[in-house]
């Protein structure tokens, strides 16, 4: 409440530093302490459904799908040497 407890404080009211003493913000819990309860998300059947196709899918490398579309036609020249460049500084392990 603001001083002359006349109205609620906002996030305008209050310097950001302040939110938190003023509990104005909390900040989330650690995820691993068990605090959130995510039994009432469920999921949805076309959810369901995309998991198990998902599951299917043969698990491709990032630099093998690179390598394959710096190959397709209609990519422009100017840009194959940078792809190339990223390509070989973050993928491959030599």
């Amino acid at each position: 409440m603001t001083e002359d407890g006349l109205r609620a404080l906002t996030l305008h009211d209050v310097p950001q530093k302040d939110w938190e003493k003023k509990k104005l913000w909390l900040p989330s819990p650690p995820y691993g302490l068990g605090q959130f309860n995510t039994s009432f998300c469920s999921l949805r059947e076309s959810e369901k459904d995309l998991f198990f196709i998902r599951m299917k899918r043969v698990d491709v490398l990032v630099k093998e799908s690179a390598l394959k579309m710096i190959s397709y036609d209609g990519i422009q020249d100017e840009m194959v040497p940078k792809l190339i460049n990223f390509i070989y500084n973050n993928f491959l392990i030599i």
